[in-house]
């Protein structure tokens, strides 16, 4: 054979090969693979009761052993909606991740697969959102199921925004910086989906203790939007802590 030559032919046995490959795919330790989500009663967050951090007790985690198969966005809200207090037959949408700006079908098939924890489709960066239609009060009183080797600190993403009446600068109930009053923050995870200005308002309404058809949400304090329109009571500048793609534009 000349150096130019290709090399003789080798018959490759696949079967044995597909053998090997599957014996080292069995032999990798495949540690819990978990579904992280939050819930909502309406526009209001909710304390999970399968919580998973100290500083916020609305991200909750569960095995994904614990669904039954299909994982069918009908099957996923029956077992969180039990999990978490509500009647079976309470309507809700699941939003599949957070950031959907429509809720899934309930026949929508979700892809909760993944090989290590806190791997897969829907991570705690990206958790499902699951919006029931009932009361908050109308939630069972059953205890929270918590253990100290789960409950760990997370970095909480925020939304600022500054709150202003027409005479000038108010203080804000979610004021955290000190000589800076009228700057406030939101947990992103307490905003119910869709993330639109509207639900943005309510929430921020919600917390201030404020009517929301009578805030303004502008983009930021250089908006011109308050000279093309008519001012109304409060305004509120937001100031994003962080991209967000999916966010509507203003």
């Amino acid at each position: 054979m000349t150096p130019t030559d290709p090399p003789p032919y080798q018959e490759i046995d696949e079967a044995a090969q597909n053998r090997s490959l599957s014996s080292k795919t069995l032999e990798q330790p495949i540690g819990p693979v978990y579904m992280h989500y939050v819930v909502f009663a309406e526009d209001e967050p909710m304390e999970s009761r399968r919580p998973i951090y100290d500083n916020d007790r609305s991200m909750g985690r569960i095995l994904v052993k614990s669904v039954p198969p299909p994982h069918t966005v009908r099957t996923i809200s029956r077992v969180l909606r039990r999990i978490e207090g509500f009647n079976a037959s309470d309507a809700s949408q699941l939003f599949v991740p957070l950031s959907n700006r429509v809720p899934e079908e309930d026949s929508t098939y979700v892809n909760l697969s993944g090989h290590s924890p806190s791997v897969g489709l829907l991570s705690v960066g990206q958790p499902l959102a699951l919006v029931v239609h009932s009361e908050a009060s109308l939630r069972s009183k059953e205890r929270v199921e918590t253990s100290s080797e789960l409950l760990e600190t997370c970095n909480i993403n925020y939304v600022h925004y500054r709150l202003y009446s027409e005479e000038g600068a108010l203080v804000s109930k979610r004021s955290f910086k000190e000589g800076d009053p009228s700057l406030g923050r939101l947990n992103i995870l307490s905003i119910r989906p869709p993330h639109t200005v509207w639900t943005l308002r309510k929430r921020i309404a919600k917390v201030e203790d404020l009517d929301p058809s009578g805030l303004q949400i502008l983009a930021d304090i250089f908006s011109e939007t308050a000279g093309r329109h008519r001012v109304k009571r409060w305004l509120v500048y937001v100031v994003l802590s962080m991209r967000l793609p999916h966010w509507r534009e203003w």
